[in-house]
Parts: structure tokens; C-alpha cells; sequence
């Protein structure tokens, strides 16, 4: 008769151990990989706030310009004003 392979208790615990220092290795790489990605995120947020912040600072000069041109009582220089806002306006969009 063949004799079959019967596992003994040391190589058990031994592949036991191998797989949990695997599984250990997998947890720490996920993890850095998060650490990663949410200092990404950070950035990109921080990135976004900036662009928000110009936006308005942009909008708001745009909006005292079209105020202002709306106040000149000088025929051709109104539609010469509203006529450069829209120019701005376009450039930064």
C-alpha cells in the first residue's frame, strides 16, 4: 500500500504562520496605499479650494466692473465696458 502524507503539527503551524505574516504584509501595504490616496485627496481638495477662491474673487471684480459700467452715463462707453467684462468673463471659464 502507499503511504499517504499525513501532515504533522509543526508543518501546520508553520504554514499557519506564513499565511499570517502574509496576510500582516497585505494589511500594511493596504494601508499605506490609503494613507496615499487620502493625502492625494487632501491635496486635490486644497487645489480646489484655491480655483474656488480666485472664482469668486474673479466674479466679484466682474460684478463691480458691470455695476460701474452700468452707472456711466456716456453712451459708447457702457457697451465698451460690458463689452470687455464679457471678454474677462470668457478668459477665465
Amino acid at each position: 500500500m502507499a503511504e499517504q502524507a499525513v501532515p504533522t503539527v509543526s508543518s501546520a503551524s508553520a504554514d499557519s504562520s506564513r499565511g499570517e505574516q502574509q496576510l500582516r504584509e497585505e494589511l500594511a501595504h493596504s494601508r499605506e496605499e490609503v494613507l496615499r490616496l487620502r493625502d492625494l485627496l487632501i491635496v486635490r481638495d486644497r487645489e480646489l479650494g484655491a480655483a474656488r477662491g480666485r472664482l469668486a474673487m474673479i466674479e466679484q471684480s466682474s460684478r463691480r466692473l458691470g455695476e460701474a459700467a452700468a452707472r456711466v452715463p456716456i453712451p459708447g462707453a457702457t457697451r465698451l465696458l460690458q463689452g470687455l467684462i464679457r471678454l474677462v468673463q470668457r478668459a477665465i471659464r
